[in-house]
């Protein structure tokens, strides 16, 4: 599978992978292979990333960058809450 973009609304974040495994009955997406989320505003990325479509809550188990203008986060795991808009590391 080649490189997708997935992209959510209301709140304009796009996801970017290489890999994507998608469980509908539980409605989980699991991203692999240079995952980038980008809200216009900042980027995130990471190796890996589990995302819950129901709670909206991602889980990031492995290394993780957000870029936000000159401001650069490096952490070894976080979770994403995307409604209200926060980042947890």
């Amino acid at each position: 599978m080649g490189r997708m973009c997935i992209s959510t609304t209301p709140d304009t974040a796009n996801v970017y992978a290489n890999h994507l495994r998608y469980l509908s009955d539980t409605k989980l997406a699991y991203l692999d292979g240079n995952v980038k989320m980008t809200d216009g505003h900042a980027t995130l990325s990471t190796p890996d990333l589990l995302y819950d479509m129901q709670t909206n809550i991602g889980t990031i188990r492995m290394a993780v960058k957000v870029v936000n203008n000159k401001t650069v986060l490096d952490s070894k795991e976080g979770l994403l809450l995307r409604r209200p808009e926060r980042r947890i590391f």
